[in-house]
């Protein structure tokens, strides 16, 4: 198998993870998958550039048209695991107040006189 037809076979692999229905316990483990792969597909690129590897442009199109679904998909996740960690930090937040609930006291009210 040449270079190309296994960075696209790899490409390919990430597309298929990141299209399965994963749960939130699954998740770490889909992003190391996905991780390891894309570095091995780094490897494999920057291999095909050292000799000077001539590309179809068809096959060009081909790989930036999945990079591009790939990206969607893995922005979307960004977007989930984004709004998981907001979730916990309201959830902190919230545990804190009733744990102590005097401690963010405010004190717009309050008078200061200026005279002597």
């Amino acid at each position: 198998m040449n270079i190309l037809e296994e960075i696209f076979s790899i490409t390919h692999q990430i597309e298929k993870i990141l299209e399965s229905n994963h749960s939130k316990e699954d998740r770490e483990d889909l992003i190391s998958q996905v991780d390891n792969l894309l570095d091995g597909r780094q490897h494999l690129l920057e291999k095909g550039y050292s000799e000077n590897l001539t590309i179809a442009k068809e096959k060009l199109e081909e790989l930036n048209i999945l990079n591009t679904k790939i990206i969607d998909k893995l922005n979307t996740l960004k977007f989930e695991v984004q709004s998981d960690i907001n979730a916990i930090n309201q959830q902190k937040q919230t545990r804190n107040a009733y744990v102590n609930p005097y401690q963010n006291i405010s004190f717009d009210g309050m008078y200061y006189d200026k005279k002597k």
